[in-house]
């Protein structure tokens, strides 16, 4: 399967398990929603998650979407956080593609600085079905 349809088959499932490298080598799996958008996978997270500080020590990750198909699709994680001018349009963004319009985007915004909220951006490097 090509990256492309990877990507696509996860715009329309949504619902996936991330995998992120614990400080002992073991694996951290948490259900996320994932939104695509320009080639990448895009994730909402606290910045206080053991995802987001699993990725900011180490970026590998891997994303399994559906069951009967399933695929996960494994790449190269950044954390665009506070730092990043745009994030809060960026979070807006990701809200949209991920599910829709929201009925109060400035509520969005308070809860989005009041959880610490930060965006995962993957960049898938390799696609693998059962």
């Amino acid at each position: 399967m090509k990256t492309d349809q990877a990507l696509e088959f996860a715009r329309e499932n949504k619902r996936g398990i991330l995998g992120t490298i614990n400080a002992d080598g073991t694996p951290h799996l948490v259900p996320v929603f994932a939104a695509v958008k320009d080639g990448r996978l895009l994730v909402s997270t606290p910045s206080t998650t053991v995802k987001a500080r699993n990725i900011a020590r180490d970026p590998r990750v891997t994303m399994a979407f559906g069951i009967r198909p399933w695929l996960a699709i494994a790449g190269t994680a950044r954390i665009l956080g506070p730092e990043t001018d745009d994030l809060p349009a960026r979070l807006r963004e990701y809200y949209k593609l991920a599910s829709g319009e929201h009925p109060d985007w400035d509520d969005y915004d308070r809860a989005m600085i009041a959880e610490k909220r930060v965006l995962l951006e993957i960049t898938p490097e390799r696609v693998y079905p059962a």
